[in-house]
């Protein structure tokens, strides 16, 4: 299976090796005879926006064409309405959130379990940041529960590549809240028991400031997206920004002709009218004033958005208004003949009094 070392984005998946399917929760315990019972790989993550509503997960038939369904069990399992077919046998978790966190698991025509997920989903509007240039700390590890007590902690994972180069930078980490208590293994959060007030912790960010040169790196091609954004009329409007291909776990930076907003200045409260996104770690950007601002990801342009400059649409002019333009047109020109001709007839007549004298 796939550890939660990896990148996890809006979609993650599930691979079942010759599956029949996803078996539920219920069908699984009425099958306590399988054989071969599979490892529990663990993938882990958090959702970026928090809960977004039902999820999805497709399931379906597998290598053999048996039709299986999903299941998970643990903090919220997801309801078994929500199914959609997939051929593959993959089973997709779209729009993630902390409603899907739990076990997965997937048995084979034989009612074999081949393998088994844990799957945890933690609250990114819950994200605690912290800045080493702020004087500001991560959090402390924690003691919850009354009788069977369980220590929560974060659990870091490594640093990210400076954002910037050149010049003064800055670099993050992603922390995932874990638990653990005596006599036990340690387990995401989403996946222990934990009290409710256990759940007031979340995932963290760190950030410090760093700095690089830049080096002579070869050519590549990395595509860069451009878009538009239009600010409405009235005071104090402001439209978010979404840099393409970014996300919490890579190296995100963001300029305008004007101003570069940083996490520090965003911290210490120095307000520059640019606002970076927590939960996804900067990947979107607050803006209320129109600029040409640009995105980078690992010190690569990928997005540029320009203000869209409105205009008012041209006048259609109705039929009755062109024929008067033209009547009135034509009027000026049998005018203008009419008055060459009577100065003309006046030329003629000083002509031929000036040949009688």
């Amino acid at each position: 299976g796939t550890d939660g070392g990896g990148d996890p984005g809006p979609a993650n998946s599930l691979r079942c090796p010759q599956p029949s399917g996803w078996i539920p929760e219920h069908q699984r315990a009425s099958k306590s005879s399988s054989k071969g019972r599979g490892s529990a790989p663990r993938r882990r993550g958090f959702h970026p926006r928090g809960s977004r509503g039902a999820p999805v997960l497709p399931w379906g038939p597998g290598a053999a064409g048996a039709i299986g369904c999903w299941c998970a069990s643990g903090a919220a399992a997801p309801r078994k309405s929500q199914v959609i077919p997939e051929v593959s046998g993959d089973l997709h978790l779209q729009h993630t959130s902390t409603d899907q966190s739990g076990t997965y698991h997937c048995q084979d025509e034989a009612g074999n379990t081949r393998v088994v997920y844990n799957v945890d989903f933690q609250d990114g509007t819950k994200l605690y940041v912290s800045h080493s240039e702020l004087n500001q700390l991560p959090l402390k590890n924690q003691t919850v529960g009354n009788n069977n007590q369980w220590t929560l902690f974060t659990q870091w994972g490594p640093w990210q590549a400076c954002n910037r180069c050149g010049i003064q930078g800055e670099r993050k980490r992603v922390g995932l809240c874990y638990a653990k208590r005596s006599g036990q293994s340690e387990l995401p959060c989403g996946l222990a028991n934990l009290s409710p007030q256990g759940y007031h912790r979340g995932p963290e960010l760190q950030i410090e400031g760093c700095f690089i040169r830049c080096g002579h790196s070869a050519a590549d091609s990395t595509m860069v997206l451009y878009g538009t954004y239009q600010l409405e009329e009235e005071e104090n409007s402001t439209v978010w920004l979404s840099c393409p291909f970014a996300t919490i776990y890579r190296p995100v930076s963001w300029e305008s002709d004007n101003t570069s907003p940083t996490w520090r200045q965003q911290l210490s409260l120095n307000k520059t009218g640019l606002v970076l996104d927590l939960p996804s770690g900067g990947s979107r950007l607050q803006v209320s004033i129109s600029d040409t601002y640009r995105c980078y990801v690992a010190r690569k342009l990928v997005g540029r958005f320009d203000p869209a400059w409105t205009h008012d649409p041209p006048r259609t002019l109705a039929r009755s208004e062109i024929v008067r333009i033209y009547s009135v047109i034509e009027a000026v020109m049998v005018m203008a003949v009419l008055l060459l001709i009577l100065l003309s007839f006046i030329q003629m007549c000083r002509t031929k009094l000036n040949t009688n004298i």
